[in-house]
């Protein structure tokens, strides 16, 4: 039997970084899992990610992976700013015709082990923060989300039965 080991996502876009995308679906910010890993993305402050067209997200987090323990962090100390249609600032997960998927697991509370905090500016024309199948969204005093779907955060999806 061969050892377990843990891959991990991290990605520090470091104080005053900055990345611009043009076009449909082209993301700032990608992290896809399928492994028994974390993803942990910290923006910093003075950081910008900006997307410009259909479906391009600011920030995305994919967790494809098997372990009962793996989570997904997002922390926005910089701004993230999306223009098109139906472009969110941040996703985490997805639902697809089967149901929630790509998502972290589920903690001992029943959340997902999915954390966004906003301390910085989430700024798009889509919604501001999706979660698929719920987690946790922690808005700091100088923390702020504006949508243009008026839809600043929208967790979507069920609980499976079986809890993961």
């Amino acid at each position: 039997m061969r050892p377990c080991t843990l891959l991990l996502i991290n990605i520090d876009f470091g104080r005053g970084s900055s990345i611009t995308t043009l076009g449909g679906y082209s993301y700032g910010i990608r992290a896809d899992h399928s492994n028994s890993g974390n993803i942990d993305i910290n923006l910093g402050t003075g950081s910008t990610v900006t997307t410009l067209g259909d479906n391009a997200h600011g920030v995305v987090t994919y967790h494809h992976g098997e372990n009962n323990t793996r989570h997904m962090n997002i922390t926005v100390d910089g701004t993230v700013t999306t223009e098109g249609a139906g472009a969110q600032g941040v996703r985490v997960g997805a639902v697809g015709g089967s149901g929630p998927e790509r998502m972290a697991s589920v903690d001992a509370d029943g959340y997902r082990r999915q954390t966004v905090r906003v301390n910085g500016s989430i700024m798009s024309a889509g919604e501001g923060i999706y979660l698929a199948n719920g987690g946790r969204v922690i808005i700091g005093p100088r923390g702020r989300i504006r949508s243009g779907s008026g839809v600043a955060i929208l967790a979507t999806g069920t609980v499976p039965e079986d809890n993961h």
